[in-house]
């Protein structure tokens, strides 16, 4: 039940965050054409992508999460200077070293004392990230392939994308998180 929970809820979450931003999103002009490049040469200012995890007593998943981002913005760096990333931790009431680790890896950690939920987490976060001209929504737990920012770039600079649903497949699960993953990438 749980994992059908999971499923619903980041099947529909891309889709609805995107829904809720795309207001802000469509009434930027300066947004420039897509190119299906690996850098689109249409990148002639800053694009400021928000990284935001939601996290509550993610100790033993964050900071892999972290150092994945991290070396997939390094191998986007060689290649471009016109995309900063902010990554953020919203760390839901965390009572082990959610905190510490995500702040050793070099992200910015927001703290909520008491737990609020990871929808409000993510609220929170969107809000505090709406100078940005992208947000990434990440679970902690996900390992982002270092390729994957120099894959996203041309979609962020395409005009009629406003979202962005990556697929990937937790590989510590049991086997029915292993079939509900893999019937959403279907889906997708």
């Amino acid at each position: 039940l749980l994992a059908l929970c999971g499923l619903l809820g980041m099947t529909w979450l891309f889709p609805v965050t995107a829904r809720a931003l795309y207001r802000r999103q469509i009434s930027r002009n300066d947004r420039p054409g897509g190119s299906p490049s690996p850098l689109p040469p249409a990148l002639r200012k800053e694009l400021v992508i928000g990284v935001i995890i939601p996290a509550h007593n993610e100790d033993a998943s964050i900071g892999s999460t972290l150092i994945s981002i991290k070396l997939a913005a390094q191998k986007m760096y060689a290649m471009t200077d016109k995309v900063k990333l902010r990554v953020t931790v919203g760390a839901d009431g965390c009572a082990d070293q959610t905190v510490k680790i995500a702040e050793s890896k070099g992200a910015k950690v927001v703290q909520f004392s008491n737990r609020q939920g990871k929808w409000k987490t993510i609220k929170t976060l969107i809000e505090r990230h709406a100078d940005c001209d992208w947000l990434a929504i990440v679970d902690a737990g996900v390992i982002w392939s270092e390729d994957f920012l120099l894959k996203a770039l041309p979609l962020c600079a395409a005009r009629d994308i406003m979202a962005i649903a990556p697929t990937y497949q937790n590989t510590t699960g049991g086997w029915l998180e292993h079939l509900i993953w893999n019937i959403e990438r279907h889906l997708k």
